[in-house]
């Protein structure tokens, strides 16, 4: 059989594939089955763990993991009760913050070792610190915000150095997001205005740009430094974007276009991003866009499932999506999506489909 015969047939079994398994694209796990939680998930790891927060009793937030086996965990406080967890790396290291007795800290978490700060750029520790950790990575070198007494900069913080203050030279307030496995930090500042910006050792700072001219606002990198976040239009829309070195700033937008409100959260090294959009009664529907396509999360999960999807906030390696949902009681929930096939299943079939066309061909 002729290589194009080949490349013809292996197409035919994956397109076959897809459509007899793509009717249901995502398969959905409710990270809360007791229904008395509300549940709101921030990431997801690539070994499947999930963090986030609940709000339990007396209406207090606290940070949680859970994972397919263990179920949830909840990740305790550092002072007054409340904590919110905002990232996870892939050896189960979660960072978010924690009020405390003098403002709030930012935390890290391990199984073996608990929640415990991470201090601040205060240099007086006796009045209120403000730190906040939103993003680690498999290092374990953290990012965030904290107050240092008279400005909240970002900063990036390593086991056994501290925090570092790494404020763009253009800004005098501004905050880290996230943090990629090459230490590189995605943030914006807000004084003297909204910018997003990277930051890494070698280079230094450096904004994204603002095709618009109204802010821009990063909130996720991925492994190869590609960042996604959103801008303000001229028209006061909100758009999501993606940036990387070369082609600079590009507008998402959303069910509408570049008219609609769109906000980017997270991507993945594959470049698969998710987040959220309103449509034209401003109801929020969780998207994916992938390849270029703009594609609403509620219309790829099994029907009869009596939700609504709202934002997608997390996407691992293998595709896996954290999002919130509202119940037909109103009430927010926490949600997995699996994606199905995976996307080892397609790889695993069409190296099958190869080595049967192979022998075909060796048959003859």
């Amino acid at each position: 059989m002729k290589a194009k015969a080949i490349t013809t047939a292996v197409a035919a079994m994956l397109l076959a594939a897809g459509n007899a398994w793509g009717v249901v694209q995502y398969t959905v796990t409710k990270l809360d089955t007791s229904g008395t939680r509300i549940c709101i998930p921030t990431a997801i790891n690539n070994r499947g763990q999930v963090v986030g927060y609940t709000q339990v009793n007396q209406g207090k937030d606290r940070a949680f993991i859970w994972d397919a086996v263990n179920g949830f965990r909840d990740l305790g406080i550092l002072g007054n009760g409340t904590s919110w967890a905002n990232a996870i790396n892939d050896m189960g290291e979660v960072v978010g913050d924690a009020s405390s007795t003098n403002g709030s800290d930012a935390f890290i978490w391990d199984k073996d070792n608990g929640m415990r700060s991470i201090g601040s750029l205060n240099p007086v520790k006796t009045v209120a610190n403000w730190s906040y950790a939103y993003g680690i990575n498999n290092a374990g070198q953290v990012t965030g915000g904290s107050w240092t007494g008279a400005k909240y900069h970002p900063y990036i913080w390593t086991s056994g150095v501290g925090m570092q203050d790494i404020t763009p030279s253009s800004s005098t307030q501004a905050t880290g997001k996230a943090i990629n496995s090459q230490g590189t930090v995605a943030g914006y500042s807000f004084l003297p205005a909204y910018k997003a910006f990277v930051w890494d050792s070698v280079n230094g700072s450096r904004q994204l740009g603002d095709p618009t001219g109204e802010g821009t606002f990063a909130l996720g990198i991925n492994d190869v430094g590609t960042v996604v976040g959103w801008l303000f239009r001229d028209n006061g829309v909100r758009n999501a974007f993606v940036w990387n070195a070369s082609d600079g700033v590009q507008a998402l937008g959303g069910l509408g276009g570049l008219r609609s409100d769109s906000w980017a959260f997270s991507i993945n090294k594959n470049g698969t991003i998710v987040g959220s959009v309103n449509d034209v009664n401003g109801i929020g529907h969780a998207v994916i866009w992938d390849g270029g396509s703009l594609l609403d999360l509620n219309s790829l999960i099994p029907s009869g499932l009596d939700l609504r999807i709202w934002t997608a906030t997390g996407i691992n390696d293998s595709g896996s999506i954290v999002a919130s949902s509202f119940n037909a009681s109103g009430q927010w929930e926490g949600l997995l999506l699996t994606p199905i096939p995976e996307p080892a299943t397609l790889s695993l079939l069409a190296l099958g489909g190869l080595a049967v066309m192979r022998r075909r061909r060796l048959r003859r």
